[in-house]
């Protein structure tokens, strides 16, 4: 268990000297359980972004919690952003992180790292043609009047501000 943020940090500073062999790297611990791990190969795929890497966010998300979540998911939202993702996959992968974001069973990180997800996504889509902006903000409005945590809702409240 100790050594998992070391191989984390290693990972990471292979990935500035020999990008290539830190993904090769990285791929091999797609699988593992711990978040360090995770959330490492997380931030190596963000830095070069594949569609193909999305996978790996989606399955991974409930092997995150607490802090680590959030910028987990920072790394989903930056590679899904990079890769170019169209509006209507953009909205149902967001659509799945509503509705974790939504189940009060879920973890108050969880659910933040979510909420902040969308609204992130949301300001992309801010003055843009579509219904991405309002479909966002619909979803973020879903979190806000589900969430029990006083603190939390009025955080997602304000995440609603235009």
């Amino acid at each position: 268990e100790q050594a998992y943020p070391v191989i984390a940090q290693a990972m990471q500073a292979l990935y500035k000297v020999d990008a290539p062999a830190a993904i090769e790297t990285a791929k091999t611990f797609e699988n593992d359980v711990n978040p360090s791990l995770l959330n490492a190969v997380g931030t190596i795929y963000a830095e070069n972004p594949k569609a193909e890497n999305l996978l790996f966010f989606e399955k991974s998300i409930e092997k995150i919690d607490g802090m680590e979540s959030i910028g987990f998911l920072t790394n989903y939202v930056k590679t899904l952003d990079k890769t170019g993702a169209d509006e209507a996959t953009t909205l149902a992968k967001m659509g799945k992180l509503r509705d974790i974001g939504v189940s009060q069973t879920q973890s108050p990180w969880r659910r933040f790292a979510c909420a902040k997800a969308i609204s992130d996504v949301r300001k992309k889509f801010k003055g843009k043609a579509g219904t991405a902006y309002g479909d966002l903000s619909k979803m973020l409005g879903e979190i806000a009047s589900k969430e029990t945590n006083e603190q939390l809702k009025a955080i997602f409240n304000q995440m609603l501000v235009p």
